[in-house]
């Protein structure tokens, strides 16, 4: 079963007075369905840095609206990592010790194939890279991850880590986006629903098991600010579906409400693994590949 949001910012030029800062530069919430503006208090004004309301409908009967706020933050230009960099890392994936779990699971030709599509690589530690390439083609990240090779699993002894400040300097301005971004911009992929699900990992290996949905990460529960506008207005008019982990429902529930918003785009969230997982599995906080075995035809129902 999936759910909908279907709320959007306005698109228009129309700006209307906001209720905190009284200037004429807040944009309100439509829906996306009858096109009709929500009630006058939900919008957002566009004075980010000296008013910063943020009112969104987040639940069905619009109550509750954020309480006001004012947006901090880096505004410095966001610091890009050179593409070479990627290109050697990606170019030695059979390296990394992601790719042997890869391989054993479909073949070697496929893992291959998932490595490259996907940007992932290893370090001179083989230890595997999941590169962040924006809609626009532009190095983001990397993300360092070690795993068991056999298992496949993500080793908890060692945290993961991201590289760009170490390769560009503290002064650097590296800034995350999704994982696997820029399949985005891919004409064929145009019209296809969005699967989104934490691990890197699970985005790659659904988009073999489930071709028919473009996937990607957000690189944890809250990871790389995933309903923040910067982040989210490459979902714009896209239709959107959520996977979260076992344990994350509820609370991706609500990100999902809001990512509508902010996105302008329509969101449904699947409770796939709440309805099939069992106690222990829930204890594990499994996610959706770890199913994957045997709810291909379920997926598809």
């Amino acid at each position: 079963m999936v759910k909908e949001y279907k709320y959007h910012l306005d698109k228009s030029s129309k700006k209307f007075i906001c209720p905190s800062c009284k200037e004429k530069r807040f944009v309100r919430y439509i829906d996306i369905d009858t096109k009709e503006y929500l009630p006058e208090q939900f919008g957002r004004c566009d004075r980010e840095i000296n008013c910063g309301l943020h009112n969104y409908p987040k639940k069905e009967g619009f109550l509750f609206p954020t309480p006001k706020r004012k947006e901090t933050g880096n505004h410095n230009p966001v610091s890009y990592l050179p593409f070479g960099l990627l290109d050697k890392s990606v170019l030695k994936h059979s390296k990394c010790n992601l790719f042997p779990y890869l391989k054993e699971l479909f073949s070697e030709e496929i893992a291959s194939r998932l490595c490259l599509d996907y940007f992932i690589g290893t370090n001179k530690w083989e230890n595997t890279v999941f590169w962040r390439v924006d809609i626009n083609g532009n190095v983001r990240e990397g993300k360092v991850i070690k795993y068991d090779p056999v298992t496949g699993r993500r080793n908890k002894e060692t945290r993961p880590y991201y590289i760009g400040k170490k390769i560009l300097g503290d002064e650097s301005n590296p800034q995350q986006c999704f994982f696997g971004e820029y399949l985005l911009a891919d004409e064929d992929s145009k019209n296809k629903p969005v699967g989104i699900v934490e691990s890197e990992k699970t985005a790659a290996i659904a988009s073999i098991f489930k071709p028919d949905i473009l996937w990607l990460a957000t690189g944890g529960k809250f990871g790389c600010k995933w309903t923040e506008e910067s982040v989210c207005k490459v979902l714009a008019g896209r239709t959107v579906i959520l996977f979260p982990d076992l344990g994350a429902y509820d609370a991706w529930e609500e990100k999902g409400k809001l990512l509508a918003a902010v996105a302008g785009c329509k969101v449904g969230i699947s409770d796939f693994l709440e309805k099939y997982a069992n106690e222990e599995e829930r204890k594990q906080g499994l996610d959706i590949a770890d199913y994957f075995d045997f709810s291909r035809q379920i997926l598809d129902d």
